[in-house]
C-alpha cells in the first residue's frame, strides 16, 4: 500500500470551490446563475452553471440552451436558490413570430 493517498473532495465542495473562484471580487465581477432545462420524456432537468455579468446575459444564454435542446419545453434560471426567470419554448416561438 502506498504511503501517499489521494483524498477526493465531495462533489458539493468541488462545486463550491469552482463557483467561488469564478465569482471574483470588485468591478466586473461575474455572477453564477443556474439554468435548468426541462425536456419531454425526462423527469430530471439538465443543469448548467452560467458565469454571467448580468441577469440579461444569463437569460440570453439560457434561451440559447433552450433552443439547442430539441426536446426542451422550458428553462428555469436561478440566482442561488431564487428563481429569477422561466422561459418556455412557446413564449420564445411567439416572440420570434412577432419580431
Amino acid at each position: 500500500m502506498s504511503a501517499t493517498r489521494r483524498f477526493a473532495l465531495p462533489v458539493e465542495v468541488r462545486v463550491w470551490l469552482a463557483i467561488t473562484s469564478i465569482r471574483g471580487l470588485g468591478a466586473g465581477a461575474r455572477m453564477i446563475y443556474f439554468c435548468y432545462i426541462y425536456s419531454l420524456g425526462s423527469d430530471v432537468p439538465h443543469m448548467e452553471a452560467l458565469s454571467c455579468a448580468s441577469l440579461s446575459e444569463a437569460r440570453a444564454r439560457c434561451l440559447r440552451m433552450l433552443n439547442d435542446h430539441r426536446a426542451a419545453t422550458r428553462a428555469e434560471l436561478f440566482d442561488d436558490d431564487q428563481r429569477v426567470a422561466v422561459i418556455s419554448r412557446d413564449e420564445d416561438q411567439a416572440r420570434q413570430a412577432q419580431g
